[in-house]
């Protein structure tokens, strides 16, 4: 099945490369400012036909998305990718990521977490583990470029979790190879980090900012 969906995949990356230099192109250059956004239009129809054809072959639907994405920049002009971005970024950040927050939270059990010590025990061990993922790394890599403070800083903000662990986490429940109120731990954890990790980087430059001063 996963060869299935590559071999088709790339077929129609392949033929929306060859689509690019028909009529389609100007069309889409025409309509990218008007009230039909045929471009923005098209990337949704692109989007929700491979992530239906991906999960009909048993795949997941960001792969299926992702293919998506690939099919629409080899089918659009160059220099019409940026203004297509910034559509879709409007349409993502201002509409769907939302209700993907919102529908995380529904399937938050906190009641699980409740009558489970283990859950609770779990929370902040996953929040260790999500700095320390990225905590080291950045010290490292960073060491010749920024000064400590910011190091720190720049781990904090790189240890912040959530759209991928609620996924993951939703995913693994959904196979049976994870507990509810192990899901639960994982992403009131990465909840943890987005609320916590970027006040601390700001308390650290901020300390910074008033020393020099």
């Amino acid at each position: 099945m996963l060869v299935t969906f590559a071999i088709t995949a790339l077929g129609a990356i392949l033929l929306a490369g060859r689509i690019r230099h028909l009529r389609l192109p100007p069309v889409l250059r025409d309509t990218m400012a008007s009230a039909g956004q045929f471009p923005v239009r098209l990337a949704v129809f692109l989007a929700v036909s491979f992530a239906l054809a991906g999960q009909h072959l048993g795949l997941d639907l960001v792969l299926g998305a992702f293919v998506a994405g690939a099919v629409l920049r080899a089918l659009m002009p160059a220099d019409l990718h940026h203004d297509l971005m910034t559509r879709l970024s409007a349409v993502g950040y201002g509409f769907l990521i939302p209700i993907f927050f919102v529908t995380s939270g529904m399937k938050l059990d906190i009641a699980s977490m409740v009558h489970s010590p283990m859950a609770l025990a779990l929370v902040p061990v996953f929040v260790l583990m999500m700095l320390g993922a990225r905590w080291l790394p950045v010290l490292w890599l960073y060491r010749n470029i920024l000064s400590m403070r910011q190091r720190f800083a720049l781990a904090l903000h790189s240890g912040t979790q959530l759209p991928l662990v609620v996924e993951i986490a939703a995913i693994a429940v959904e196979r049976g190879e994870m507990p509810d109120w192990c899901s639960a731990s994982l992403v009131l954890a990465a909840v943890i980090t987005l609320m916590v990790f970027p006040a601390l980087a700001s308390i650290v430059i901020r300390d910074r900012a008033a020393g020099q001063s």
